[in-house]
């Protein structure tokens, strides 16, 4: 069967650490990398020995020997991009947060289905063999009904408010960037969209939020309790509290085991390293639903992308942060 021909929009350090896993999913083959300087993109395809380079995002979504796009620049040019490869009849695997807000993620995820293409967003964590045996963990009654969550991801970076962490222009802050994780998390542990959503926040210098709090409630009782920063650091994990157990995934954001805490005793339940970054379990999924004819994941689908940008719109309304490139609409 023939391999899914990947085209690289980006040449950033995303873009780097995605294409080491790339390489060895050998149901796919990137076959072209685009940058806004083609020497740029030469660069980055003789580096990772990929046959085609060019300058230029519209030059890759017309490529002939394209199917694919992986959309690795920053989030403030998500929608025009993905729009982009969408109206050449690209399928799309856009980073995350895929859109600054839901609107422009309604677009492109409405443009991807009239065209009849594959689009998802890049939610790494849904796809690990640890998050996905959490699940099912759950599922079996491993800790009983569950009852609440914490997950944080917090990190300390230095202060340069001209980068894409700390700039507003290209839609900074803790709650897009690294935020959304969490977030995800907690919508795809208890299986549904919150009801209650509330946080609080710090709104820096440049105007973005450097650290935040966020509360999530959920039909039946559940709660969720997250934390996301960029400008104070903190252990990056999630606790699943459960009648009859606890269960921690150290590192969630890129976990490879599952300890469970019940009875004064600690076991490991699950544990499978992987190497080396984490990215071709999205990969992968990807060549798996285009194969199959599917026009979005089981495990990252339209709805579930749009559920964690709406809260995100809330906490966002709440703390009253909105980015110069939401408006107007981006353009096709």
């Amino acid at each position: 069967m023939s391999k899914l021909r990947i085209g690289i929009l980006g040449a950033g350090h995303i873009a780097h650490r995605w294409m080491i896993d790339a390489r060895t999913v050998q149901e796919a083959q990137v076959t072209c990398v685009a940058a806004r300087e083609l020497p740029r993109a030469q660069a980055f395809a003789e580096r990772w020995e990929i046959p085609y380079a060019v300058g230029g995002y519209r030059a890759l979504a017309e490529h002939p020997e394209v199917d694919a796009i992986y959309v690795a620049t920053p989030h403030s040019m998500h929608c025009e991009h993905a729009l982009l490869a969408i109206s050449r009849g690209k399928h799309v695997l856009c980073e995350k947060p895929a859109a600054m807000n839901a609107a422009q993620l309604q677009r492109m995820q409405a443009c991807a289905k009239e065209r009849g293409v594959f689009w998802m967003e890049a939610m790494w964590t849904r796809l690990f063999p640890a998050i996905l045996r959490a699940k099912e963990l759950l599922a079996e009654g491993l800790i009983g009904e569950l009852r609440a969550l914490r997950a944080q991801f917090c990190y300390d970076a230095p202060f340069d408010p001209a980068s894409r962490l700390y700039n507003k222009e290209l839609g900074g802050g803790a709650l897009l960037d690294i935020g959304c994780y969490p977030i995800a998390f907690a919508l795809d542990m208890f299986g549904c969209a919150p009801d209650q959503v509330t946080g609080a926040a710090h709104i820096g210098d440049t105007g973005v939020d450097e650290r935040n709090t966020i509360s999530l409630g959920f039909p039946g009782g559940g709660v969720a309790m997250l934390a996301s920063a960029v400008r104070v650091a903190m252990p990056v994990e999630a606790v699943l509290y459960g009648e009859a157990g606890t269960l921690h995934i150290p590192d969630f954001y890129h976990p490879d085991r599952l300890l469970l805490e019940r009875d004064g005793q600690t076991t490991v339940v699950f544990e499978q390293p992987y190497a080396p970054q984490g990215f071709a379990f999205e990969l992968r999924h990807v060549c798996e639903c285009v194969r199959a004819g599917l026009l979005e994941s089981p495990r990252m689908s339209h709805a579930d992308s749009m559920a964690v940008m709406r809260v995100m719109d809330t906490l966002r309304a709440q703390w009253g942060i909105v980015y110069p490139c939401e408006e107007p609409p981006c353009p096709n």
